[in-house]
């Protein structure tokens, strides 16, 4: 049955989602306030009914005005007060805070485009066999039956040695080069 307001005309029921657009609350501050009795509803629960007009009066009165409205870590837009445990909190979230982004900061410029890496890795690999197949047409002819076996072991070291070190980028001498500086 609803009950009439001072105006003498019924006035709507809300459900709680509707009563904390209403307040200008969250629903979690409605439903807190309906489980703790401070305010007022009809109905069983799940299909629960609030009186606007009841329940505010109800609000205003069973309500502690000095706990905070919205968001818990500034309740009146200013910062908490120097000194205190707030404040120390808050210094140490903004301190983890700007950890964070330098750390994600770094992350992002060492990051690589994989696409580009995969297809630069195939590239490489490529021309990698091509260049070593390529040593088997340069050696080929210098390998005749009958050959010294010690000289093509060492003319094969030396194409494997250059090969190698035109493949890494290396300016360092081929190992023919070395063997003749060190004989």
């Amino acid at each position: 049955m609803r009950r009439a307001p001072a105006s003498g005309r019924p006035s709507a029921q809300l459900t709680p989602t509707q009563y904390a657009r209403h307040r200008g609350v969250s629903k979690q501050a409605v439903a807190k306030a309906i489980r703790d009795g401070r305010i007022p509803t009809t109905g069983p629960r799940g299909r629960q009914r609030i009186d606007p007009a009841i329940a505010d009066a109800a609000w205003d009165v069973n309500t502690d005005p000095s706990k905070p409205k919205g968001p818990r870590s500034k309740a009146n837009g200013s910062a908490p007060a120097p000194g205190t445990q707030a404040a120390e909190s808050a210094r140490l979230t903004r301190v983890r805070a700007r950890k964070i982004e330098r750390e994600l900061e770094q992350m992002e410029r060492s990051l690589v485009d994989a696409r580009a890496a995969e297809a630069h890795f195939q590239k490489l690999t490529r021309e990698t066999r091509d260049k070593f197949l390529a040593l088997a047409d340069r050696l080929g002819p210098e390998f005749s039956p009958g050959g010294d076996p010690r000289q093509m072991t060492l003319r094969m070291r030396q194409e494997f040695s250059r090969f190698l070190a035109e493949m890494a980028g290396d300016e360092a001498e081929p190992e023919d080069q070395r063997a003749r500086a060190s004989g």
